[in-house]
C-alpha cells in the first residue's frame, strides 16, 4: 500500500517511540513489525540465532551485527512493503539498506520510489549535534550490552548520520530538535493525510 508511512533514520532517533505514540493517539494506525518479518526471511537463508549469540558473546556487537547483515537482501524490503495493508507505520532501521553497496541501495531506492510517505527523522541538520545527541541516547539504552558494545553502536551509527543517501530515499525530512514527541507525531500524521488523494464532491 503506497500510502502507508515508512519511517527511516539512524539508531536512537526515536522511530519506535514516535510510531507507538501515533498509534496511541489514533487507533486507525498500527505498526508493522518489520523486524519480525525480517527475522523470518533471514532464517530461510541460513541465519542462526545461536551462532549470532555466540559471535556477540565472543567478538562483540559489531561482529554479530555484520554476521546478521550478510543475510539481508534488498528483496526483503520489497516483501515487507508488499505485506503491509492500509494505515501501517513501517519502521526501517538504518542498517536495513546497505548504504555501502550502490547496487543494493539502488534496488531499495527503486522499491521506495513510488511511496509518497517515506519520512526521515533526524535530530538536527548539524552533523556534530546529530552525532552527539544520538550517541547520548544509545549509551543510555537499558539493555545487556557492555559499554564497549554501546560504543561500537555509536561509531557504527556515524555511517548513517554522515550518509546523504538517507535524503535521497526520503520524500520528507523531519528534524526533531526542539520538538516534543507529540509534535513530531502530528507532523507525520499531517504528511500522511495530505498524501491521500482527495475525492471531489
Amino acid at each position: 500500500m503506497k500510502y502507508n508511512i515508512v519511517l527511516i533514520g539512524a539508531m536512537g532517533i526515536g522511530k519506535t517511540t514516535i510510531s507507538n505514540l501515533i498509534c496511541e493517539q489514533n487507533n486507525a494506525y498500527s505498526v508493522l513489525d518489520s523486524d519480525a518479518i525480517k527475522g523470518g526471511l533471514v532464517e530461510k537463508l541460513g541465519f542462526d540465532e545461536k551462532e549470532y549469540q555466540e559471535i556477540l558473546d565472543q567478538k562483540g556487537w559489531l561482529e554479530s551485527n555484520n554476521y546478521a547483515r550478510n543475510f539481508l537482501k534488498p528483496e526483503h524490503l520489497n516483501v515487507i512493503l508488499d505485506v503491509a495493508s492500509s494505515n501501517k507505520i513501517i519502521n526501517l532501521g538504518g542498517d536495513f539498506i546497505d548504504w555501502n553497496n550502490e547496487e543494493d541501495f539502488e534496488k531499495c531506492h527503486k522499491y521506495l520510489r513510488d511511496y509518497p510517505n517515506v519520512i526521515m527523522l533526524r535530530y538536527s541538520n548539524d552533523l556534530k549535534e546529530n552525532y552527539d545527541e544520538l550517541s547520548k541516547r544509545i549509551k543510555k539504552r537499558i539493555n545487556k550490552d557492555t559499554s564497549e558494545s554501546l560504543q561500537q553502536q555509536v561509531e557504527y551509527n556515524l555511517t548513517y548520520i554522515q550518509s546523504d543517501l538517507f535524503s535521497k530515499v526520503a520524500k520528507h525530512v523531519i528534524e526533531t530538535k526542539g520538538k516534543t514527541e507529540d509534535e513530531v507525531a502530528m507532523e507525520i500524521i499531517k504528511i500522511y493525510s495530505d498524501s491521500i488523494p482527495k475525492i471531489d464532491d
